[in-house]
This record gives structure tokens, sequence and C-alpha cells, in this order.
């Protein structure tokens, strides 16, 4: 656990008399700060004596001990009851990766309560909630601690941090992170063992939008209730396969037959007319050859109940 004080203070030190300087500074600690028994100005001032010459603090105008915590729920589900956001895991703030792994948890179960609540998917859906969620949750903690080592950590050499953050690909890398893009659900989702693999985006990642060269981005083909079925361009015969599975989950399938597009084929693979199941937080929940078409066919029969 690491502390944080904060401290806003305000001194006049121009020649000219101006109006006072107000300062915000932060002290992470293990030592000064951690001490219940000293006052945070006291605390900031030993610090500021130990690193500094001739330094002084004027009036305290505002202070506060915050308290970075690392905590994991053992389980995110009991019965009805299901934990989501800092109820279920709570982390430091560093990266501000908080609030898109809260809504991601709310993404996650708010689709799926939906269809087994409406009668449209069995109650084991539910299930996969913890399963999804709580090993990203993980993932989360370990960046953002991580990203607090190299702000806040005490004793670790200046240059040793500097080095990690300019190292190649950090600064994308802490993008991918806290904006949430980065944690994926391919290690966690079922698949049918004869499924054969295919390139481009894996079930269980974040399906990547793009703009298409006759112009409107992929994202707005995926604003449906339930899930997409997002057809490939290619060669194939894929209509009556298709229109099996419209017919089949009408009531939780749309389906967008998608145009021939340089940028399509670089983010999602070749065009041979491939299927992808979208769900509706915006993850790849299947994808095949449509010569696989029944295997996709069987995953959605395993969880709808329509």
């Amino acid at each position: 656990m690491d502390k944080l004080l904060s401290l806003l203070c305000g001194h006049r030190s121009f020649p000219d008399g101006g109006a006072a300087a107000h300062f915000r500074l932060l002290l992470s600690d293990r030592g000064e700060a951690a001490d219940p028994t000293i006052t945070p100005q006291q605390a900031f001032m030993r610090l500021l004596d130990h690193h500094f010459d001739g330094i002084t603090m004027g009036d305290v105008v505002w202070h506060s001990r915050w308290e970075t915590w690392v905590r994991l729920a053992d389980t995110f589900r009991q019965g009805n009851v299901f934990l989501a956001g800092d109820a279920a895991h709570v982390h430091s703030t560093t990266g501000g990766q908080g609030m898109n792994c809260c809504m991601q948890d709310a993404f996650n179960l708010g689709w799926k309560l939906a269809l087994v609540l409406k009668g449209y998917a069995r109650p084991e859906l539910l299930d996969t909630y913890e399963a999804e969620r709580r090993p990203v949750a993980e993932q989360v903690i370990w960046a953002a601690s991580s990203l607090h080592d190299i702000f806040m950590t005490h004793g670790k050499d200046i240059g040793q941090r500097t080095r990690t953050m300019f190292d190649p690909g950090y600064t994308e890398k802490v993008v991918n992170y806290c904006s949430g893009v980065a944690y994926t659900y391919r290690d966690y989702v079922q698949k049918p063992a004869d499924l054969t693999e295919l390139n481009g985006p894996a079930i269980g990642d974040r399906a990547p939008d793009l703009d298409f060269e006759q112009g409107g981005a992929l994202f707005d083909r995926l604003r449906h209730e339930y899930f997409t079925l997002m057809a490939m361009p290619g060669d194939c015969d894929r209509a009556p396969v298709i229109e099996r599975l419209q017919r089949r989950f009408s009531r939780v399938l749309a389906v967008e037959t998608l145009p021939r597009s340089e940028a399509l084929s670089k983010r999602y693979g070749a065009t041979d007319g491939r299927l992808f199941c979208v769900r509706p937080d915006g993850y790849i929940g299947f994808k095949c050859s449509a010569d696989e078409a029944h295997l996709l066919e069987a995953t959605l029969e395993g969880v709808l109940t329509i």
C-alpha cells in the first residue's frame, strides 16, 4: 500500500508584490507520508528540507491523505448477486483505467442479463461474466501497478524508470492498456475443438473499427441490439448459410454483408467470405469460414433458447 499526500499551498514571494502563487504538491512515500503522527505539512517540509535548500512553504490551503489499495474479489458472483466495478476490484488510479474497466464490467454483464431475463438465453450464460471479467481485472491491476511503479515508486533508480518509459512501443502499450482496447477474452471463451484457425482478430478480441473507402465506419454497422453477423466479402456462395442463420436466430441476430475494402481486408484478414459474429459488447464471439457455419450455429444453440 502507498500513501499519497496532496497539498495546496500559497506563497507570496514575488518582488513586485503580486498576487499569491499557488502550488499543488504531491508526495508519494511509505515513510513520512505513512506516519500518522505528523501532519501533511510536516511531511512535506521534511521532504523539502532533505532534497532542497532554502525552500519554505506558506499557508496550507488544503491537504488530503490518499491511500492506494489493491484488492480483487475472490468471486464476482454469488447466486443472484453480481459484483462489478470498484466493488469487485480496486487498484492505483495511475493510468486512469478504473472507469473503463468498470464500464466494461457493466457492458459484459448487461447484455447477458438482458438475454437471460428475456428468456432468450440459458442461465449458464451468466457464468461467463466472472470467467471473462475477473482475469481482465487481474490484468488491469497489474497494468495499473506497473504504471504506479514507474511514476511513484520509491527507491527505484530514475534512470531505470526513464529507460522503461522510452523503450520502443512503451507509449503505444500504455495507451492501449489505459484505453482498455488491449484486454481480450481470447483465453477464456469456449471454442469448438475442430474449428479451423483463421488469421485476423481472434475470438474473444475486441472487434476493431475501420473506415470504409466507400464512406462510413464499421462500428456504424454494429449498432444492433444483440448479435451482429458480419459477412466478409468473398466469391463463395454464402447466401443459403446466412439465410438459415438469420431465420434460425431472427430475434437476436442482425446480418451485415460488408463491401470489398482494403481497410477491411487489412484489419480482418483475407476477404474469403468468412463470418464474424460480434457480441452486443463489441467483442468477437465467433468467427469461421462459410463452410464451418454449422459450428457457429451449434455454438449459438448452446447459448440461446430461441
